[in-house]
């Protein structure tokens, strides 16, 4: 037989004052790993609720015009601490104003929640490329922590959409045309 017990010489007390010490040492060891992952867990829900969260778009004033903005906004709950921005080459030759490059004085700033930066685009340029895909790297801080995304859009998609032009319209057209951007941007 593979447990030899006499049975009849067992001390029930002790035995039972064991299994009861097992089980509550069990039980203890299971409340702690429950409580260690539910911090884990509301410390992981905590920080992705209250850090920044970078965005970069681009946003036309007026529809059908030749210019437009590349928009970097937190859209986060504090602050960003901007490390770094990596731009493709073409974009940062389509994006360049003269011959200034503005895109880097982005770096070492520091963005309010709901606050951007905006950079003027225009589409006069002979090396603007409307079919280009853009590609933009963002690193920066919240908190503690660092953060990096990629971003990667046609630059002037949202700059096309037709429209009547104001420079030409009279005021009830150009009240229409600026009533019909407002509703694009809300959608």
């Amino acid at each position: 037989m593979f447990l030899n017990i006499d049975w009849n010489n067992i001390n029930w007390d002790l035995a039972s004052t064991l299994s009861s010490s097992f089980l509550s040492i069990v039980a203890i060891i299971i409340s702690v790993v429950a409580v260690v992952k539910t911090s884990k867990d509301n410390n992981r829900i905590l920080e992705e609720n209250s850090r920044a969260y970078i965005s970069i778009y681009t946003e036309a004033l007026i529809a059908n015009r030749n210019h437009f903005y590349i928009v970097i906004k937190n859209f986060g709950n504090t602050n960003a601490h901007i490390e770094s921005i990596e731009v493709d080459n073409k974009t940062r030759e389509m994006i360049k104003l003269g011959n200034k490059d503005y895109i880097d004085r982005i770096v070492n700033n520091q963005l309010a929640p709901k606050q951007s930066i905006t950079h003027l685009v225009s589409k006069h340029k002979n090396d603007f490329d409307s079919n280009h895909i853009s590609k933009f790297k963002i690193t920066y801080t919240s908190g503690r922590k660092i953060y990096s995304d990629i971003f990667e859009f046609n630059l002037s998609w949202n700059s096309t959409m037709p429209s009547i032009s104001i420079s030409t319209a009279d005021y009830d057209k150009q009240f229409l045309e600026l009533y019909q951007d407002e509703v694009r941007k809300k959608l």
